[in-house]
């Protein structure tokens, strides 16, 4: 602990019993039959150094350099009698708190292996040294970072698995072409035949029906319907318009629909709400309701989750839809709509994920991840073992044998070595991805 200290690392863990035998603490034995949440505690001011016992469901021996202190934090554990308050160091609750350290590491180790192979004999080791550095920055910059540069390198891992992927949103702000400048400022490389939005579905709808719609779109995509025929609206198209709805847009659309014998109203997306800013607002459908029920009509959904929406967004993969995984947060618009579609659904806990998702009880996700991230590792570690599969029927690669050289005169067959257990290589992961939501 002193030596570290010198090198300037700060360090807090388990000791062993014979590290610690000079050290005038009570033995593991007494301390082992004394109550639950009984401590003991040495401190050595002039090297900053403190040794801890703790019992707690066994005697752990802690040893710290940089969180020395006599401050005491409470923590409750049951004894006879009931739950009891004991006072214990700081240490004590940092350790409980980031212990298992080492467990991880090995993990990632073996989940995050550099497939490159040597035949010099200092190559483990140089592999091993990498492997280190990488998995210590990588756990840096995830708690450091942005989450835009996570977002970035999860997208990029996605790119290199070869999965096909499209965006299919219910964004009626933005045409398809500033999304894809909006994701590239971002440091995403997308093209444009990758996003699948409701705009040019609407517009194309409308100019195959010959409507001419009162807009109630965002003021930023007017533009879009500049070859549309606009007067004498005879049909009322609604989308997010971000704050710029009011009361005499409304009464206009009301009048617009009920002088026609056969009202038409176009919402963009079944967006009952979304996240902005950190907040949950009312989408396009909520608005669009006031209107269906005012009208006694029913509105026409173009977007999520229309089926031929979103068909129509993955025909160019030129798969079936049972190997396609929807992602997204919305229970209704992403995981119902791609069930009813044939896919496989997976709801993230990000975005507008709200817990009472998890406890649907008619809509069921195929699988609930923490985020994007949590998936593509799950998509690593299938590749992985898809991969070994592939190559042995027992998990392992299958090389040449050699045949050893005939000593006897009436040689028997002498078996080939076993093979050699080598790093299997990456190969393309089976599984496309549909796309997420963009928020």
């Amino acid at each position: 602990m002193v030596h570290l200290q010198q090198k300037e690392f700060c360090a807090t863990g388990t000791s062993r019993d014979n590290q610690m035998a000079k050290c005038p603490l009570i033995s593991l034995k007494s301390l082992a039959k004394t109550e639950r949440g009984t401590s003991d505690a040495l401190f050595d001011e002039a090297n900053k150094i403190a040794a801890v016992r703790w019992n707690d469901n066994r005697v752990v021996s802690l040893l710290t350099n940089f969180e020395v202190t006599k401050v005491h934090s409470k923590v409750q554990r049951h004894v006879k009698g009931g739950r009891k308050d004991f006072d214990i160091l700081f240490c004590v609750t940092s350790y409980y708190k980031y212990k298992n350290g080492v467990d991880l590491f090995d993990s990632h180790m073996e989940n995050y292996f550099t497939s490159i192979q040597g035949k010099k004999g200092y190559w483990a080791l140089y592999v091993n040294c990498f492997e280190t550095t990488l998995i210590a920055a990588w756990k840096i910059s995830k708690l450091f970072s942005p989450n835009d540069a996570q977002d970035i390198l999860t997208f990029c891992r996605l790119r290199q698995l070869g999965i096909a992927i499209r965006f299919i949103t219910n964004d009626s702000r933005r045409t398809p072409a500033e999304l894809v400048k909006k994701l590239q400022s971002l440091g995403f490389t997308v093209s444009e035949n990758e996003i699948c939005s409701p705009l040019p579905v609407v517009i194309r709808t409308l100019e195959t029906l010959g409507l001419r719609p009162y807009l109630m779109v965002h003021p930023d995509i007017k533009t879009a319907f500049d070859k549309i025929d606009q007067s004498s609206p005879n049909c009322v198209v609604i989308g997010d318009m971000g704050g710029n709805l009011s009361a005499e847009m409304f009464n206009k659309a009301y009048q617009v629909l009920t002088s026609s014998p056969s009202p038409v109203l176009v919402k963009l997306g079944n967006e009952k709400y979304y996240k902005e800013k950190n907040e949950l607002v009312l989408g396009a459908a909520s608005y669009a309701a006031s209107l269906e029920y005012a009208c006694s009509t029913e509105a026409m959904v173009v977007g999520k989750p229309c089926y031929d929406f979103i068909m129509n967004a993955i025909n160019g993969l030129g798969i079936c839809p049972q190997e396609i995984l929807m992602v997204g947060d919305d229970i209704e618009n992403d995981i119902q709509a791609a069930q009813r579609c044939g896919m496989r659904a997976i709801l993230v806990r990000t975005g507008k994920f709200r817990p009472d998702d998890a406890k649907n009880e008619v809509i069921k996700p195929d699988t609930i991840v923490k985020n994007l991230a949590h998936l593509v590792d799950m998509l690593v570690m299938k590749s992985k073992r898809e991969n070994s599969s592939k190559n042995s029927s027992d998990g392992m690669p299958k090389y040449p044998q050699e045949q050893k050289k005939q000593v006897n005169r009436t040689p028997k067959p002498i078996e080939a070595a076993p093979p050699v257990p080598v790093t299997p290589h990456y190969d393309v992961y089976p599984f496309r991805f549909a796309g997420t939501e963009i928020s």
